[in-house]
């Protein structure tokens, strides 16, 4: 079957890096992060460790908000930039090519500003209560200067009876940052910014692993009008005598836990988990065969992923 996703004139999704595991932390966020929507929030800060799928969550999440009514509320990333010297100008330029706008590269700072305050403000009209989503991807980078301007843009889409929330996403930094913040000096941003944390977790228990499991197994599929789950697709004969990956999440947590005793890192990042099904699904099960699906396995495996040299 592995020659067969390879020859196909559409690359498998697993091979491509073009799929979404849904998991009981993304839920969770998307939770908290409509909960923010609903009660005016003007932002809020997302930190988690690298790796854990911080981005892949808010991807999923970004799909998802929708206002009281069921309006789809626009959301749109900017992954912050390192500038060897920050300007206005400089910022709303980066900020506006990564919305797509047409002219992010037209006018002097106050031409680039007003053109993003009017194309945010444009649509926010997609929803009745006028809101839109701005996430910063990598905020751990920004200083004073980007959250000042931030509190401007805030203000002035206001004016115009819209509501920015702005969440930025992070590091460990951007938690320490948060906590650094001077409640005098910089009330205005944390204020706005940093009041509301949400903290983004990889997998903690055999529970949540086992959940993410149940996605390959029964809700990611391909080709996608095909209705065919993916572990159904690579491996049809193990499938149809009744093997599940939902069934060695037992085996798969104990193998990392295992890992994780030796090199003391925490929880399993979901960047390295996906990697695993990932050898598993397309190398492994379909060489070796399901039924020899064990602790060696599965251990050769997670080792493959690069886990065992996360700092």
């Amino acid at each position: 079957m592995t020659s067969d996703v390879l020859a196909h004139a559409c690359p498998h999704p697993l091979l491509i890096d073009r799929y979404r595991v849904q998991t009981q932390a993304i839920e969770q966020l998307h939770q908290t992060i409509k909960q923010w929507l609903y009660t005016g929030a003007t932002g809020g800060y997302v930190w988690g460790e690298p790796r854990s799928g911080k981005t892949t969550a808010l991807e999923y999440v970004s799909a998802a908000l929708r206002t009281r009514a069921g309006k789809p509320i626009r959301v749109f990333t900017y992954n912050a930039k390192t500038f060897s010297v920050t300007t206005d100008n400089k910022l709303w330029t980066a900020i506006l090519s990564a919305l797509g706008h047409g002219m992010a590269h037209m006018g002097n700072a106050i031409d680039k500003y007003e053109r993003l305050v009017s194309f945010l403000a444009e649509q926010a009209l997609t929803n009745e209560v006028q809101q839109v989503v701005l996430i910063i991807d990598e905020a751990q980078k920004w200083q004073r200067l980007e959250f000042e301007m931030m509190v401007d843009l805030g203000n002035d889409l206001r004016r115009r009876g819209v509501q920015l929330c702005l969440i930025l996403v992070g590091t460990r930094e951007l938690r320490e940052r948060a906590q650094q913040l001077d409640k005098h000096l910089n009330g205005h941003i944390r204020g706005r910014f940093f009041l509301r944390m949400a903290e983004y977790r990889g997998l903690r228990n055999v529970q949540e692993v086992a959940f993410a499991l149940r996605q390959y197994d029964d809700v990611l599929r391909w080709p996608d009008d095909s209705g065919v789950p993916f572990t159904q697709y690579l491996l049809p004969e193990p499938y149809q005598a009744g093997f599940r990956l939902e069934a060695c999440a037992g085996l798969l947590w104990h193998v990392f836990t295992e890992m994780r005793e030796q090199h003391g890192f925490g929880d399993w990042p979901m960047a390295y988990f996906v990697v695993l099904v990932q050898v598993l699904l397309l190398d492994y099960l379909p060489e070796y065969g399901s039924e020899r699906c064990d602790e060696s396995m599965v251990a050769s495996a997670l080792e493959s992923t690069g886990l065992c040299y996360l700092p």
